[in-house]
């Protein structure tokens, strides 16, 4: 079992065996050098892992164990001079750190590149989806609209289609509120109200299933929502 400076590499990447780390981490208590060279790269590991937590690309692990699992070639002899094993070690080392760290980055910038993609499209997709429903309610020929005030400031706009079984909801200067807080929808029917969702105080909100709804309610709420408003700030009539 081999316990020398070779093995700084696998060691700060998980890949010995058991006797191995064991046998290395008694080398380590008399050996500085490797002591320092171990922390160096394990303080580099850490950065890595702190900055971006990714999946890497598949076959990424083996690519590295292979890496350093190749058998060191003995320091090459010029002129008859042996070039100093440490400082040869010490290059090849970072060396090492280096193409890890460069094949880590990549696997990261990858996966967080497509990650975004994906979100970006998602996003798109909803986005198109809710423009296709508000112009669909706006444009029914039953589209009926009415506005309210809401205490403290701003108001809303309702916007109901029998015809589509829904309506628009959305602000009009309603004024950003603190953080845990948002705006809640309710639509009501013969004295009672449910939820009908969380929305931001410009973008408009579908609201499906009015049934016979005769009213819909604005209120502010925990961060979250509530089963039932606790502090209204307005409401329309439907009827």
């Amino acid at each position: 079992m081999r316990t020398d400076h070779t093995l700084i590499g696998p060691y700060v990447l998980g890949a010995l065996g058991e006797d191995e780390r064991a046998g290395f981490e008694r080398h380590l208590v008399t050996c500085a050098a490797c002591a320092v060279e171990v922390a160096e790269l394990a303080e580099t590991a850490t950065r890595l892992a702190d900055e971006a937590v990714a999946e890497p690309p598949r076959g990424f692990r083996e690519a590295v164990l292979r890496s350093v699992s190749i058998t060191r070639r003995e320091p090459p002899v010029v002129d008859g001079v042996r070039v100093p094993g440490g400082s040869w070690r010490r290059r090849a080392l970072f060396a090492l750190a280096a193409a890890v760290v460069a094949v880590a980055l990549a696997a990261v910038t990858f996966v967080v590149q497509e990650r975004r993609v994906d979100e970006l499209r998602e996003q798109a997709t909803a986005q198109s989806a809710t423009a296709g429903e508000v112009a669909a309610i706006l444009g029914a020929p039953d589209a009926v609209s009415a506005d309210a005030r809401a205490a403290g400031g701003g108001g809303f706009v309702v916007v109901y289609s029998a015809g589509q079984d829904a309506s628009v909801v959305f602000g009009v200067g309603l004024p950003a509120l603190t953080a845990g807080r948002v705006y809640q929808a309710w639509v009501g029917e013969g004295g009672s109200v449910r939820d009908a969702g969380v929305m931001t105080a410009t973008a408009p909100m579908v609201v499906h299933g009015m049934g016979r709804a005769d009213l819909v309610a604005l209120s502010v709420e925990p961060e979250g929502g509530s089963d039932q408003p606790t502090l209204m700030i307005g409401a329309i009539s439907l009827k």
